[in-house]
C-alpha cells in the first residue's frame, strides 16, 4: 500500500513538473547575442556577449544554446563549437530562478563583409532530464568589418602628382560639415559664419572656421571583374582595399570624393554608388557601403558603367582613377580612348607578387601589389 502510495505521489510530482515545465520553461527567458562593437576593421578583436537572463523562479536544469556566426569569425575559445560553412556553437548552461548568466566570446574578424547574427535556438528539459523542450530567439544585430588600408608605399609618388599637379591648382572652398575652430572676427568676414553664443559668451564677434576642401573631386572606378577565372578572391579583396586606403587618403587631405563600381549590393541587390563627399561622414559612409559588396553575385558590365560616366563628359572638374584585376584587350581599349579625350585619369592594377606582368606600365598606368592569404 505504501508502495502504491509513493509511486502515486511520484508520478503525480513528474506529471506536474512535466506540466510546468512544458508550459512556461521559456516564459520571461531571453538570450540576447551581441557584438560589443558594431563596427571594426578586417583583423580587428571583437566580442560577442552572450546573456541568458531567466526572470522566473522556475530553475532551468540544462539549457543548451546553439546559433551560427559566419566561419570568417576565429574565435578565441573553440570549445563546443564546429565549423564548416558557418561556425556552429552549441553552449550549455544550468541557470537558476530569478537568474542572469553572461559570457564573453572574443573572436578576430578576419574578412570583409556584413554579418547578421542569426536566430539563437534554445533546448532545455525538464527536472527529470527526460523531455526536450525547444524554442527560437530572434536576433537582428549587424556586423560591418570594413576593408582594411594598405601601405601606399607604391602609389605614393603618383598620388602627389595627382594632388600637385591637378587637385591643388584648384580654387579651394570652405567645407561647412568640417568644422575647424572659432577665432576673432575680421572685417572681411560674412556676418553668417559669425558663432552668436561664442560672441555673446566672450563679450566680442567670434566667426566659425572650417577646413577646405578643394573645388574638384576624384571619382574611383571599381571594377570587381577578374582577369582570368582563376584570379584569386584576394586579388578582387585587395582591389575593394586599395579603393577604401585611396578614398580616406583624399579625404584626409580634403579632397571630395565619389566612388562607383559595378559590385552588387549585399542587402538592395542593387549596383552600389557612392556620392561624392568629404568629412568623416562621408569617409564611414565609404566603408559601410564596400562591407556591403557581395562577391557571390555577379557584378554589372564595367564598360557599360564607363560608357555611362564618360558619354557625357565635357571637361568636368573631376579626376578619375580605375580600379581594375581585369585589363582585358577591350577595356584597356576603352582607357586608351579615356586618355585620347585628355579625361584627367589613372588606372591601377592590383596583382599578387607571383602575377606575370601581361600590361605596359606607363605613367598613368601602375601596379599595385595587394597581400595574399595573410
Amino acid at each position: 500500500m505504501a508502495l502504491t502510495i509513493a509511486l502515486l505521489c511520484f508520478a503525480a510530482v513528474y506529471l506536474l513538473q512535466d506540466h510546468i515545465y512544458s508550459k512556461y520553461w521559456d516564459k520571461n527567458l531571453t538570450v540576447d547575442l551581441e557584438f560589443q562593437s558594431l563596427e571594426c576593421v578586417e583583423g580587428d578583436k571583437n566580442l560577442l556577449k552572450e546573456v541568458i537572463t531567466n526572470a522566473k523562479h522556475l530553475p532551468l536544469p540544462i539549457l543548451h544554446v546553439k546559433f551560427s556566426t559566419s566561419k570568417s569569425f576565429i574565435f578565441d575559445n573553440e570549445e563546443n563549437s564546429a565549423v564548416t560553412d558557418y561556425y556552429y556553437r552549441n553552449d550549455i548552461f544550468s541557470i537558476k530562478g530569478q537568474h542572469i548568466v553572461t559570457r564573453l566570446l572574443t573572436f578576430t574578424c578576419s574578412k570583409r563583409g556584413c554579418y547578421v547574427m542569426k536566430d539563437a535556438s534554445l533546448v532545455s528539459t525538464n527536472l527529470f532530464l527526460n523531455s526536450l523542450l525547444y524554442a527560437n530567439t530572434e536576433n537582428n544585430n549587424i556586423l560591418y568589418v570594413y576593408p582594411r588600408k594598405l601601405t601606399m608605399s607604391g602609389f605614393e609618388i603618383p598620388y602627389e602628382a595627382i594632388i600637385g599637379q591637378y587637385l591643388s591648382k584648384t580654387r579651394l572652398l570652405e567645407d561647412p560639415f568640417e568644422f575647424r575652430g572659432i577665432r576673432d572676427y575680421q572685417p572681411y568676414d560674412n556676418m553668417r559664419s559669425i558663432n552668436w553664443k561664442s560672441s555673446a559668451r566672450n563679450n566680442q564677434l567670434l566667426v566659425n572656421t572650417y577646413y577646405t576642401t578643394t573645388s574638384r573631386e576624384v571619382k574611383i572606378l571599381l571594377n570587381i571583374e577578374k582577369h582570368t577565372l582563376i584570379t584569386d578572391d584576394e586579388i578582387i579583396e585587395g582591389s575593394i582595399r586599395i579603393a577604401n586606403t585611396l578614398a580616406d587618403r583624399f579625404i584626409n587631405d580634403h579632397v571630395p570624393l565619389s566612388i562607383e563600381t559595378n559590385a552588387c549590393d549585399l542587402f538592395t541587390n542593387t549596383r552600389i554608388s557612392i556620392g561624392a563627399g568629404s568629412g568623416s561622414r562621408h569617409s564611414t559612409a565609404i566603408c559601410r557601403n564596400l562591407a556591403r559588396i557581395d562577391l557571390t553575385k555577379k557584378p554589372t558590365d564595367f564598360l557599360q558603367l564607363l560608357e555611362s560616366v564618360f558619354s557625357t563628359y565635357q571637361g568636368d572638374n573631376t579626376y578619375y582613377i580605375l580600379i581594375s584585376n581585369n585589363r582585358e584587350q577591350d577595356l584597356m581599349g576603352y582607357y586608351n580612348q579615356i586618355k585620347m579625350r585628355k579625361i584627367p585619369s589613372c588606372f591601377i592594377i592590383p596583382d599578387g607578387k607571383s602575377t606575370k606582368h601581361d600590361v605596359f606600365i606607363q605613367d598613368d598606368i601602375f601596379e599595385w601589389e595587394v597581400p595574399i592569404n595573410e
